[in-house]
């Protein structure tokens, strides 16, 4: 009767953590097609290789490599970016350059004479 009295109390507080656990999971969260694709080859590849254990460490690293996949590709979009905020600074710089060249040349032709 104390083992059955100490199960239920035992799978009582179980529910109650398992339960607790779920509310504060975020689920709005997207993976991404490189993670993905990293996941199920990396399952596929590791379970041809070395059977079950293989696919659980296979997948787990491709599912790794495809977030690192995904990290590089957001910064690369970021330099890219910065790079065209760069080039259009660089635009304006030149145009105000040329500008007061122009200027300074009427300048220097005016005095000469």
């Amino acid at each position: 009767m104390a083992k059955k009295q100490t199960l239920i109390i035992f799978l009582l507080f179980a529910c109650g953590i398992v339960q607790a656990e779920s509310t504060q999971k975020n689920y709005d969260t997207h993976v991404s097609t490189e993670e993905t694709t990293g996941f199920l080859s990396g399952a596929v590849i590791g379970g041809f290789a070395a059977g079950p254990p293989g696919v659980i460490l296979a997948a787990s690293i491709g599912a790794l490599l495809g977030e690192n996949w995904n990290s590089n590709e957001r910064e690369k979009d970021n330099l890219e970016i910065t790079l065209h905020e760069t080039n259009l600074l660089l635009t304006a710089a030149n145009t105000e350059l040329n500008s007061i060249q122009k200027q300074y040349d009427l300048v220097a032709v005016g005095n000469s004479i």
